[in-house]
């Protein structure tokens, strides 16, 4: 069965919000903000090599990484018939075990950093601007 939320979160930004009153789109923002904020603090709980504020970063790429593996999981007709020709195999992208693999690697990560380790989160620098 298909996936209801990454296919929602698809049309969000791109067609839901475009399409609804100022108000609406205020209410619901608050509402995201709130479960946001809280889950963020579940995931600094819950992943202690996570400083304050990449909870919520953290929070952010993952649905970044919603929204991108869903576009190249979920393909338009025309591509789903493709795939079975040769070499065009290498398109279909199964949504969950790919979505899985690259979350647990960018959490991983996280908690070793090597090559990449941010001093300040996003959210550090939106509030100096």
């Amino acid at each position: 069965s298909t996936p209801q939320l990454p296919s929602l979160l698809s049309i969000l930004h791109t067609v839901l919000e475009h399409n609804v009153d100022r108000l609406t789109v205020l209410k619901f923002k608050e509402f995201l903000a709130n479960r946001a904020t809280r889950t963020a603090r579940h995931l600094e709980h819950r992943l202690p090599f996570l400083s304050p504020g990449q909870g919520l970063e953290l929070m952010f790429q993952i649905h970044v990484l919603v929204l991108g593996v869903w576009q190249v999981s979920d393909p338009a007709p025309v591509v789903k018939e493709l795939l079975e020709a040769p070499g065009l195999h290498i398109f279909d992208i199964p949504f969950r075990p790919f979505f899985e693999r690259t979350l647990m690697a960018l959490i991983r990560g996280l908690e070793q950093p090597r090559l990449f380790h941010p001093q300040r989160s996003l959210f550090d620098e939106q509030t100096e601007a």
